[in-house]
């Protein structure tokens, strides 16, 4: 009997005792691991109604965005999870590369302690180092929440800014 033949009628026996052997448990995924968040930047003056605008501009859309992708996420059962710990973290990446005016200092920081310790508790649930994502849903709700708050203040700051800057050059 050639190699080939031994082969052909071993093959379906190997083929078998390994699917006996197959408990159909999928491979777990990898950890979420992420890179840590860019250092911010505080820099320009709100008197620049430009750069407070920037700046509402982009963190008023990050925080809603981040708020709504948290809570979508913790209704979420732990595999699912996975996605919403990148995206978090890319909304807060971004959040901390935009630069900051000197008015908005305060809500930047509460922005991004708010939006690191959602990150840090969902990739740590998600991993399996935490058995559960404890306060830390309502704690960053209310943050944010403080946030937006102040946001509203600086926009009307920076309407009151634009309206003045109207008034002065109206002929």
């Amino acid at each position: 009997m050639s190699w080939f033949k031994k082969f052909a009628l071993v093959l379906p026996l190997l083929l078998a005792a390994c699917a006996i052997g197959d408990t159909g448990n999928p491979t777990p995924a990898p950890p979420v691991t992420l890179i840590p968040p860019p250092e911010i930047t505080f820099r320009g003056s709100c008197a620049a109604t430009r750069e407070l605008e920037m700046w509402l501009q982009v963190t008023t859309r990050l925080a809603t965005d981040f708020l709504a992708t948290m809570n979508n996420a913790a209704a979420q059962n732990r595999p699912e999870m996975r996605e919403a710990v990148f995206t978090m973290a890319a909304l807060r990446d971004s959040a901390h590369q935009t630069t900051t005016p000197d008015c908005a200092v305060d809500a930047e920081i509460l922005l991004s302690d708010a939006m690191n310790k959602a990150v840090l508790a969902f990739q740590a649930f998600v991993n399996g180092d935490r058995p559960d994502l404890g306060n830390t849903v309502p704690e960053v709700n209310d943050q944010i929440e403080q946030v937006i708050a102040i946001q509203n203040e600086l926009i009307l700051r920076m309407e009151t800014q634009i309206r003045e800057s109207l008034a002065t050059t109206a002929p």
